[in-house]
């Protein structure tokens, strides 16, 4: 597996997040984890400005601080010979720092995406592996993540991290699952076995 890296979104990364929606519109696949850009499509200087007030937010009932995250993937020397990009959008992941009353009972910590064409490569580990040490350095001591009990490979993804499901509960007509990580017992645990596909995080 290639090495991987969280970045902070900047504004080198524009043509990379424009089409990394796409590809989920083109697909007709759901998109999770992505910090409200699928609504900023057309504005992603405004996507910026959003995501540096979520960093400062002041928890309420209705917002909580956040952290939003692109997944790169290192592109071969041969990759990017002709390309302007050395580094592929392949994920996103959005961490919710603290929780509201609603957010502990719905939605938990955790949400993340792979591009569709990235799927199926073992990237989505990565991800969530990088994002429990964005948890750690924020004191969160057990991530909470749900996921429809459908998508099976989400469910696997977490179980692959420590995740154990304390609950299922009904929400409209899908069926969703509570898992939760001891972020410091799944750090411990599986350092050896992702800190090899990792070359980076932001602190």
């Amino acid at each position: 597996m290639e090495k991987l890296r969280l970045v902070r979104p900047e504004k080198k990364y524009e043509k990379q997040a424009v089409k990394y929606l796409e590809e989920f519109l083109a697909a007709g696949s759901k998109i999770h984890g992505v910090g409200g850009l699928d609504q900023y499509k057309d504005d992603y200087d405004g996507w910026l400005e959003k995501l540096a007030a979520d960093r400062v937010q002041v928890p309420n009932e209705e917002r909580v601080p956040s952290e939003t995250f692109f997944l790169m993937k290192r592109l071969s020397r041969e990759s990017h010979m002709f390309q302007e990009d050395v580094e592929r959008l392949v994920g996103m992941v959005s961490i919710r720092l603290v929780l509201n009353d609603n957010l502990w009972n719905f939605g938990g910590h955790i949400g993340y995406s792979i591009r569709p064409s990235e799927r199926e490569k073992g990237y989505n580990k990565v991800n969530l592996y990088l994002a429990l040490k964005v948890c750690q350095n924020y004191g969160i001591e057990v991530a909470l993540l749900d996921c429809d009990r459908s998508n099976i490979g989400s469910a696997k993804t977490m179980r692959a991290l420590g995740g154990k499901m304390v609950r299922q509960y009904q929400l409209g007509d899908i069926v969703v699952q509570r898992y939760a990580i001891d972020v410091d017992a799944a750090l411990c645990k599986y350092a050896s076995q992702y800190d090899k596909f990792v070359s980076g995080y932001p602190d």
